[in-house]
């Protein structure tokens, strides 16, 4: 056996790209919000960018519906009585002045601050609540075990043994934590979570404290009312009638669940000859490199260290600027996809969706399917149909029909569609709608029905019954 150090020459090809081809891949990704602070963030450290504000005639002001989450609530809670379920809906938590002139103040001294977090409200309550010392540290160590649903995950004789206190003076403490708002933080199951509120709002009755026990709640998630009201020495209809209070309560009050406000970045409209493409981020965000700048490049008396800064500074503001202008003609061009190949959803919404890939999407354009994928994500587009996720129109799965494919989300819709018209009160099994789906052209197994049931988290026919 032969020992050494041996040398190799062998040639390959190695893709590397620039500073300016990174930044555009990079706020290629970004969603409307994000890209919307990384430039915030650019007018900040670079006071050779700036940017115009629009004349109040040209601001889009797009029509916003208002949408009706009434059934919102419901879902809410019949997920919380599975973690399981529960767990995918969490969410997953400088020196230069800006302005048009040099009067103008630091950015960020006019910039709203961000909300408090749970964490900070609670320790503000606990700040000005007047209690001894031992209560605010035995308090404050219970907020710090809180879960993100807002739920004391650690065993409340574990906390007393850490601060050296009996179970008497734990449970003062907790019970002081749990008069927060919101009303049911601190609890250490559902059952008690609901509870607190119920409580709080002077709801909670014998009854329902009934329907709020471990036993309970696992007979609600199972859908097995008649068993509980026969457990209960009830009638159905008053069980059903309580549900609806519950429905109406916040399972997880820790959870953050608010919604940023996502502006479309493009528009499809309808037009007298057919659908066009309208972006809604006009002239790049309309930033621009004032031309003194570029002035004091040629002026003799610039020294070399200004001359230094203002070329870096440039250089810096002129690709931001090209990376933009990509990022829009990309978003573009698939908003022209779009038109070409999904006229029928425009006209007739979901149920005629067409199959598209993102690979499909990218020959078209020129471009490369993982350009294709960051540029939808994070992304939405106001259509004829509603406000959708860009992403939603791409679809790998196809179905056959008697007159072309479909995409697979068009198949799940009209699944939606025949779950949505049955009698709740018989609903209907998988292997029945397969076969109704197959009466409409489309060519689809019992074993492909459950599969698209659980992507839109329909329960199967047990659980949907209605009493």
């Amino acid at each position: 056996m032969e020992n050494g150090l041996k040398q190799n020459l062998s040639l390959r090809q190695k893709q590397t790209l620039s500073q300016k081809q990174l930044q555009s891949v990079e706020l290629l990704a970004l969603s409307g919000l994000e890209l919307e602070q990384r430039i915030r963030d650019e007018l900040s450290q670079n006071p050779l960018l700036e940017e115009r504000e629009f004349a109040r005639e040209e601001l889009p002001e797009p029509e916003r519906k208002q949408e009706d989450n009434s059934d919102d609530a419901e879902d809410l809670f019949l997920n919380a009585l599975s973690d399981n379920l529960w767990a995918d809906d969490l969410p997953s938590a400088g020196n230069f002045t800006l302005g048009k002139g040099e009067d103008e103040g630091d950015f960020w001294t006019n910039s709203p601050a961000p909300p408090p977090s749970m964490a900070e409200q609670l320790d503000a309550e606990i700040a000005t609540s007047g209690q001894s010392p031992r209560m605010k540290a035995l308090a404050t160590g219970i907020i710090d075990s809180l879960d993100e649903r807002g739920f004391l995950s650690t065993p409340l004789a574990d906390i007393a043994m850490q601060f050296d206190a009996d179970m008497e003076e734990a449970e003062s403490a907790l019970h002081f934590v749990q008069r927060f708002d919101p009303p049911g933080i601190a609890a250490r199951d559902l059952g008690e979570c609901l509870r607190l509120q119920l409580e709080r709002q002077g709801r909670l009755t014998p009854f329902l404290e009934q329907l709020t026990t471990p036993e309970a709640l696992e007979d609600i998630s199972q859908n097995r009312l008649p068993r509980l009201a026969a457990a209960l020495g009830t009638e159905i209809s008053r069980i059903t009638q309580a549900l609806e209070i519950l429905k109406k309560l916040d399972p997880f009050p820790g959870s953050v669940r608010q919604e940023l406000p996502a502006e479309p970045e493009l528009e499809i409209v309808r037009e007298e000859e057919g659908f066009s493409v309208v972006e809604l981020r006009p002239r790049e965000w309309n930033l621009f490199i004032p031309e003194r700048y570029e002035k004091l490049l040629l002026d003799p008396a610039t020294g070399s260290e200004d001359r230094k800064f203002i070329e870096e500074k440039l250089r810096s503001a002129r690709e931001l600027i090209q990376a933009l202008r990509d990022r829009g003609s990309t978003l573009a061009g698939i908003g022209k996809v779009l038109v070409q190949t999904q006229q029928a959803f425009f006209e007739q919404g979901p149920a005629a969706l067409k199959p598209l890939t993102m690979k499909q999407a990218g020959e078209i354009l020129n471009r490369d399917e993982s350009t294709i994928s960051r540029a939808v994500s994070g992304k939405t587009v106001r259509t004829p149909q509603g406000v959708y996720p860009l992403r939603y129109f791409f679809s790998s799965g196809a179905i056959s029909t008697d007159s072309g494919d479909l995409s697979a989300r068009a198949v799940q819709e009209k699944l939606r569609q025949l779950v949505e018209s049955e009698d709740p009160r018989n609903p209907l099994s998988d292997e029945k709608l397969a076969a109704l789906l197959n009466e409409q052209g489309l060519d689809i197994a019992r074993r492909t029905v459950a599969k698209y049931r659980d992507i839109l988290h329909i329960p199967g026919a047990r659980l949907r019954k209605k009493f």
